[in-house]
Protein backbone atom coordinates (compact mmCIF):
# COMPACT_ATOMS: atom_id res chain seq x y z
CA UNK A 1 0.00 0.00 0.00
CA UNK A 2 2.87 2.48 0.75
CA UNK A 3 6.61 2.73 1.46
CA UNK A 4 7.98 0.82 4.58
CA UNK A 5 10.22 3.11 5.79
CA UNK A 6 10.43 6.19 8.55
CA UNK A 7 7.69 8.44 9.73
CA UNK A 8 9.03 10.99 7.10
CA UNK A 9 8.53 8.79 4.14
CA UNK A 10 5.33 7.69 4.68
CA UNK A 11 3.92 11.18 5.66
CA UNK A 12 3.88 11.65 2.47
CA UNK A 13 1.30 9.25 1.86
CA UNK A 14 -0.72 8.69 4.50
CA UNK A 15 -2.36 11.57 6.81
CA UNK A 16 -1.26 12.40 10.54
CA UNK A 17 -4.93 11.30 11.44
CA UNK A 18 -5.46 8.57 9.10
CA UNK A 19 -8.29 6.19 10.26
CA UNK A 20 -6.77 2.50 10.71
CA UNK A 21 -8.93 -0.23 10.37
CA UNK A 22 -9.38 -2.56 14.02
CA UNK A 23 -8.28 -5.53 12.53
CA UNK A 24 -4.46 -4.21 12.22
CA UNK A 25 -2.13 -4.98 15.10
CA UNK A 26 -1.53 -2.08 17.28
CA UNK A 27 -4.82 -1.06 17.77
CA UNK A 28 -3.73 3.10 17.92
CA UNK A 29 -5.18 5.50 15.19
CA UNK A 30 -3.46 8.21 13.28
CA UNK A 31 0.10 7.97 11.21
CA UNK A 32 1.62 6.69 14.67
CA UNK A 33 -0.63 3.85 14.79
CA UNK A 34 -0.01 2.98 11.56
CA UNK A 35 3.51 2.70 11.59
CA UNK A 36 3.26 0.99 15.36
CA UNK A 37 0.93 -1.47 13.58
CA UNK A 38 3.56 -1.73 10.57
CA UNK A 39 6.48 -2.63 13.30
CA UNK A 40 4.19 -5.50 14.86
CA UNK A 41 3.23 -6.73 11.57
CA UNK A 42 6.63 -8.17 11.05
CA UNK A 43 7.50 -9.80 13.96
CA UNK A 44 8.18 -13.25 13.56
CA UNK A 45 7.69 -13.16 9.48
CA UNK A 46 9.81 -11.40 6.64
CA UNK A 47 7.44 -10.65 3.74
CA UNK A 48 7.06 -8.68 0.36
CA UNK A 49 3.82 -7.21 -0.83
CA UNK A 50 2.86 -7.66 -4.66
CA UNK A 51 -0.05 -5.76 -6.22
CA UNK A 52 -2.14 -8.10 -8.51
CA UNK A 53 -4.37 -5.22 -9.55
CA UNK A 54 -5.97 -2.38 -8.97
CA UNK A 55 -9.23 -0.44 -9.07
CA UNK A 56 -9.88 3.53 -9.05
CA UNK A 57 -12.90 5.19 -8.43
CA UNK A 58 -13.66 8.59 -7.03
CA UNK A 59 -10.92 9.20 -3.68
CA UNK A 60 -10.71 5.46 -3.35
CA UNK A 61 -8.49 2.64 -4.82
CA UNK A 62 -8.92 -1.18 -4.28
CA UNK A 63 -6.28 -3.31 -4.32
CA UNK A 64 -5.45 -6.70 -4.59
CA UNK A 65 -2.34 -7.44 -2.91
CA UNK A 66 -0.36 -11.02 -2.87
CA UNK A 67 1.98 -11.53 0.17
CA UNK A 68 4.90 -13.65 0.39
CA UNK A 69 7.17 -14.70 3.34
CA UNK A 70 9.10 -17.14 5.31
CA UNK A 71 8.40 -17.43 9.23
CA UNK A 72 11.23 -16.04 11.23
CA UNK A 73 9.74 -15.96 14.91
CA UNK A 74 6.56 -16.82 16.85
CA UNK A 75 3.81 -15.45 15.07
CA UNK A 76 0.14 -16.21 16.72
CA UNK A 77 1.24 -18.60 18.96
CA UNK A 78 2.39 -20.80 16.16
CA UNK A 79 6.36 -21.15 17.08
CA UNK A 80 8.84 -20.67 14.71
CA UNK A 81 8.99 -23.77 12.08
CA UNK A 82 11.02 -21.79 9.05
CA UNK A 83 8.23 -21.97 6.64
CA UNK A 84 7.47 -20.27 4.06
CA UNK A 85 3.65 -18.87 2.56
CA UNK A 86 1.63 -17.01 0.63
CA UNK A 87 -1.52 -15.13 0.73
CA UNK A 88 -4.06 -12.44 -0.49
CA UNK A 89 -5.07 -9.35 1.24
CA UNK A 90 -7.62 -6.31 -0.14
CA UNK A 91 -7.19 -3.30 0.72
CA UNK A 92 -9.38 0.10 0.05
CA UNK A 93 -7.85 3.16 0.82
CA UNK A 94 -10.02 6.41 0.73
CA UNK A 95 -7.46 9.24 -0.27
CA UNK A 96 -7.58 13.05 0.83
CA UNK A 97 -5.04 15.84 -0.69
CA UNK A 98 -3.25 13.34 -2.41
CA UNK A 99 -2.90 10.69 1.06
CA UNK A 100 -4.72 7.86 2.81
CA UNK A 101 -7.05 8.96 5.22
CA UNK A 102 -8.89 5.99 5.64
CA UNK A 103 -8.22 2.35 4.87
CA UNK A 104 -9.76 -0.93 5.06
CA UNK A 105 -8.12 -4.32 5.09
CA UNK A 106 -9.27 -7.97 4.29
CA UNK A 107 -6.49 -10.45 4.76
CA UNK A 108 -6.67 -13.93 4.52
CA UNK A 109 -4.75 -15.36 7.87
CA UNK A 110 -6.68 -18.40 7.79
CA UNK A 111 -4.12 -18.97 4.66
CA UNK A 112 -1.49 -17.85 6.55
CA UNK A 113 -2.60 -20.02 9.55
CA UNK A 114 -2.74 -23.67 7.80
CA UNK A 115 0.56 -22.10 5.79
CA UNK A 116 2.44 -22.15 9.26
CA UNK A 117 0.74 -25.04 10.52
CA UNK A 118 -1.00 -23.61 13.52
Amino acid sequence: MVPSGDSDSLAKYVHNDVVIPTNMPGGKQGLAGYIEGLARSKIGIEYTHSVIDTVAEGDRVVARILVKGKQTGEVMGIPNRGKEFTFEQMVIAQFREGRICQFWRVADLYSLVQQLGG
